[in-house]
């Protein structure tokens, strides 16, 4: 008889992820995008307990109070229902800034899951050949990272 996995529960998510970035060799004081990815990727095979589950990946320009910054984003989304109901949406982000320039201020991108019919694998190579992705490695160090969970 084959074992089906056990489903890890969304509410340690973060510290899940904290540590899959840790083992990973991913440092938040001294961020840089190729550890992130590979930590995010691993953090993607993980099953969590959830009416759906997704993955979301975001770049563009955010107007932060000390100016303008470019961001990659890389968030895990959990859809939570209670009794068979929508109840709420939790968020795991691994979030990358950068000091915008003329390339970076030209590049924008929004990639989910879904425009993948949730095919995980295929969403994650659209994101590694996406132009976001593939300037910010190559051409790009991150000034800051952000790793947090929020409810939306």
């Amino acid at each position: 008889m084959t074992k089906t996995p056990k489903q890890l529960k969304t509410s340690d998510a973060l510290g899940m992820f904290r540590a899959v970035l840790k083992e990973s060799g991913f440092n938040p004081k001294e961020p840089d995008l190729k550890t992130g990815w590979e930590a995010f990727r691993r953090f993607a095979g993980l099953s969590f307990e959830c009416a759906d589950d997704s993955l979301l990946f975001e770049a563009g320009i955010y107007d932060l109070p000390d100016g303008d910054r470019f961001f990659l984003s890389m968030v895990r989304q959990f859809t939570i229902e209670v009794d068979g109901e929508y109840d709420y949406i939790e968020q795991i982000h691994l979030d990358l800034l950068y000091m915008p320039d003329e390339t970076l201020n030209s590049l924008e991108e929004t990639l989910w899951t879904y425009d993948f019919d949730d095919d995980v694998p295929g969403f994650l190579n659209a994101v590694e050949n996406s132009p976001s992705f593939k300037i910010s490695m190559e051409q790009y160090h991150p000034l800051s990272s952000d790793i947090y969970q929020d409810e939306i």
